[in-house]
């Protein structure tokens, strides 16, 4: 099986999310002097724990559909006893032909992206490590993605909670812990251990290969199909807690035991212009109100395609550049192969070769 951590890093801490550390800085005074009033606003509403599901308006009211997501719109319960259970009552008529309609708008705008980059902040919270309702690091990075299955997502600034100062809680970073850095070049994912000068290559087989950025924990930012996200997630537009009308709000609970295991559900905030994720909060496999553990990814300075000076300027040099796949010289290349186990469309699960026996490269 892939290794959980890869995972993770595929999923959105690491990924997307989505997604998404500075010495010195306080996260509160940083997200203030960044993302606005409203933003904050939007994210200390998401900090508390969204329990609820819910939907913004506007892009629904965009493609000429109310939301009906504001008023409710559950149909009683249906139980079946041989099949899964939805972690929430049947949509109504209503409010699944709105989900189809804003799924539909979704997989039509990530259609259109030949190359896409932004920049992100993470937040992770787990009472464990510090205050339940205190993020315990803070990171910021980027996010790069080419068509169809290149994909960069690197970690700049990485810091940790240091306790209670002045009544604020305060961050540093630590020497030598840097954040996560992987590199999809369609073929394999070069997962970079800056520390140790290391790169963990894990060798895609062909079924993988050309897909595999899709199929992995983050079909949220690439390549949305909203067929195969019915299929993979049980979802639910629910109304924005922050009122927002300009945000698209959806919960998303894996049916497959190889997400599941990942996380108990995802809330996506869609831009209701762009009608790609600006928001995504991962709640871990263990979650509660009483046990907080959850990640939040931001997804800032988002710019899809580029004019064509910019793609003549880039020529020749784009692919290496942008989406860099050779580490350093001095590096070690550890080479693990993966194999598939059983039907990927289905269980999306992968293995270590059997061999077992990964191949070292310098």
């Amino acid at each position: 099986m892939i290794p959980r951590n890869l995972t993770c890093r595929l999923v959105f801490d690491s990924i997307l999310c989505l997604g998404v550390t500075v010495a010195g800085l306080t996260t509160s005074g940083f997200c203030q002097q960044q993302v606005g009033q409203q933003q904050v606003g939007q994210r200390q509403a998401i900090q508390q724990g969204n329990q609820q599901g819910n939907v913004g308006n506007a892009a629904a009211a965009q493609e000429g559909v109310p939301n009906p997501a504001a008023s409710g719109g559950s149909a009683p319960a249906a139980a079946t006893p041989s099949a899964p259970v939805a972690p929430f009552p049947p949509l109504d008529a209503r409010l699944q032909n709105y989900l189809e309609q804003v799924l539909t708008a979704w997989e039509q705008a990530t259609a259109d992206i030949e190359r896409f980059r932004c920049n992100f902040a993470r937040w992770e919270y787990d009472p464990a490590n510090g205050p339940a309702n205190t993020h315990y690091t803070w990171s910021r990075g980027v996010l790069r993605y080419m068509k169809p299955d290149k994909g960069l997502f690197r970690v700049d600034d990485y810091l940790f909670y240091k306790g209670m100062e002045a009544g604020q809680p305060k961050y540093e970073a630590i020497e030598g812990r840097f954040g996560d850095y992987w590199v999809c070049d369609g073929k394999s994912i070069h997962v970079y251990e800056r520390t140790e000068k290391v790169v963990n290559r894990y060798d895609l087989p062909p079924e993988m290969q050309g897909v595999g950025i899709y199929q992995s924990p983050l079909p949220f930012l690439f390549g949305v199909k909203g067929k195969e996200v019915l299929e993979r997630y049980w979802v639910r537009p629910v109304p924005p807690e922050n009122g927002s009308q300009t945000e698209v709000w959806l919960e998303a609970y894996p049916k497959n035991q190889a997400d599941a295991v990942n996380y108990q559900k995802v809330l996506v905030v869609l831009d209701a212009q762009e009608r790609l994720p600006k928001v995504l909060v991962v709640f871990l496999p263990n979650y509660s109100p009483q046990n907080p553990q959850r990640t939040i990814f931001e997804f800032t300075d988002r710019e899809k395609n580029w004019t064509l000076v910019d793609r003549l300027n880039e020529l020749n040099l784009f692919k290496e550049e942008f989406i860099p796949a050779k580490p350093p010289k001095d590096w070690k290349v550890i080479v693990t192969p993966i194999q598939s186990q059983g039907n990927a469309d289905t269980s999306r699960v992968a293995s270590p070769n059997a061999a077992g026996t990964p191949e070292v490269k310098r």
